[in-house]
């Protein structure tokens, strides 16, 4: 599925027993390499019990949160090609390329808006 030797897990630090929490991923890869991505993705407590740490769902766990598997696998796989492309281009591993990296591939949009403005401008001016 990748060739790289990274590995993303569901990092989930919370005391609360029930409700939401926002998700939060670590991505590792051998000793030196450690970033966490802050999503935007609520997740009831309940629904994720039935996940393992890398987003896959437990034996036998046939009810599930269907929205919430899409998006866990959305945002690993957006993670997943960050990091790639970040290793590609020889961008700094830091939390803040990272995440914009990641934003960057969640949310293309936002970053073209800049461009499109810049032309309407122009072709008025």
């Amino acid at each position: 599925m990748h060739n790289g030797m990274e590995r993303i897990t569901l990092y989930i630090r919370t005391t609360k027993t029930s409700g939401s929490i926002k998700l939060r991923f670590r991505l590792t890869e051998g000793r030196e390499i450690q970033l966490f991505h802050k999503s935007e993705i609520e997740a009831d407590l309940s629904d994720l019990k039935k996940f393992n740490a890398d987003g896959s769902l437990k034996p036998r766990v046939t009810i599930y949160n269907e929205n919430l598997s899409a998006a866990v696998l959305k945002e690993i796989g957006a993670m997943r090609e960050a990091y790639r492309q970040m290793k590609e281009k020889n961008i700094p591993l830091t939390a803040q390329n990272f995440e914009t990296n990641i934003d960057m591939i969640l949310d293309p949009e936002k970053y073209h808006a800049d461009g499109k403005v810049e032309t309407l401008l122009v072709r008025f001016s």
